[in-house]
């Protein structure tokens, strides 16, 4: 969320999931891009995790961090944990921004 007195532009973060099925202990590749107003995102953290399709924000299950490069683009490969309940799940990035970046979260 951002704070009231918070004058960054909120950040657009697009993310692109290399398979549309990943199981528990699988690597998954990640990538994506940040910007705001239409500017690059560089050096924000960008933050990886498992959103049930059937429930609640709150159950969201972390995958991991990654950092944009001066690009505001992204990748990686991060692990499903074995502990991840059987479903299905969305895979969602955050980035609670930069210094010029306000936060934003991928849909």
């Amino acid at each position: 969320e951002t704070a009231p007195n918070d004058a960054r532009p909120h950040s657009n973060v697009v993310l692109t999931v290399g398979t549309a099925d990943a199981r528990r202990g699988a690597r998954v590749e990640l990538s994506g891009r940040i910007d705001a107003s239409g500017t690059s995102c560089a050096e924000a953290r960008v933050d990886l995790f498992l959103e049930p399709k059937a429930g609640f924000a709150e159950e969201r299950i972390p995958l991991g961090t990654l950092v944009t490069n001066a690009d505001g683009k992204y990748e990686g490969r991060v692990v499903v944990p074995y502990v991840v309940p059987p479903g299905d799940y969305d895979v969602r990035a955050s980035t609670p921004g930069n210094l010029t970046c306000g936060p934003g979260v991928s849909p």
